[in-house]
């Protein structure tokens, strides 16, 4: 392949263009000094930033030398998500000369779990997004579902029920109330894992409910029980009514 004088000229000077930009970028001045997060809460954002050091460190080609321009910027975000339980999502920008931008969205809870004493905000998939004062959970207007083996660990990141039971949990405190004219007094979980949800009624009954079926099925079930099968002296001493089985019904007196 033969090049005329005037090419050979030009693809000397890009290549010499690159070099020279490859060459500063890769200057002492571009190393990253600065990892700064903007959004969600400021008291927090050490704890991101922090998670973002470490996965720079961890990928580094050299010891202390982390150059902006080799910085995988969706790499740094998802360690950040993966480790750093309250963070939904985190957009990573490189800022020239220095500096690693970090834009967090949080996670809004949307369930409290209860375990003894103790309360944990549960973000959409069920997971543990921090221990919260119990006063912020009772005045909020979500729901709040106590797990019935109050030994089980907890920690934030924790997977303590299904999305089916998340799901559950906001339709039961909807349409019972609503639709049967019961009032929901406690939801309870009878381990972290389970996929059925116990609700105890404001009128003392246990209704025992499987996450993985259809709610308004199952609430079709209990109304023909209580309205029809029971008499009013039967619904006094109504203990508790079992719809965790598919076309069948349990139910029991005191």
């Amino acid at each position: 392949m033969k090049f005329g004088l005037g090419k050979l000229s030009v693809l000397l000077s890009t290549l010499a263009v690159l070099g020279a930009t490859s060459a500063a970028l890769f200057a002492p001045q571009f190393r990253v000094r600065d990892v700064r997060a903007e959004g969600g809460r400021t008291e927090r954002h050490s704890l991101a930033t922090e998670r973002a050091w470490e996965s720079l460190r961890a990928h580094a080609m050299f010891a202390g030398a982390v150059r902006l321009i080799r910085v995988s910027p969706d790499r740094v975000a998802e360690d950040i998500v993966q480790n750093v339980p309250w963070i939904e999502t985190v957009e990573v920008r490189r800022r020239l000369p220095s500096t690693l931008v970090l834009n967090i969205q949080e996670k809004v809870p949307l369930a409290f779990l209860q375990v003894g004493e103790r309360m944990y905000a549960l973000d959409s998939r069920g997971s543990v997004i921090e221990e919260v004062r119990p006063e912020d959970a009772l005045g909020s207007q979500l729901p709040i579902v106590r797990n019935e083996r109050p030994s089980e660990a907890v920690a934030p990141g924790t997977a303590v029920v299904s999305t089916a039971v998340m799901d559950l949990l906001h339709e039961v405190v909807v349409l019972l109330p609503d639709r049967l004219g019961v009032g929901v007094a406690a939801l309870i979980i009878p381990a972290a894992g389970a996929e059925e949800v116990h609700v105890r009624t404001d009128e003392g009954w246990l209704l025992l409910l499987d996450a993985k079926r259809n709610l308004p099925d199952q609430l079709r079930v209990f109304e023909h029980v209580v309205a029809e099968a029971l008499t009013s002296e039967d619904r006094k001493r109504l203990e508790y009514v079992d719809l965790r089985v598919a076309g069948k019904v349990f139910y029991r007196l005191r």
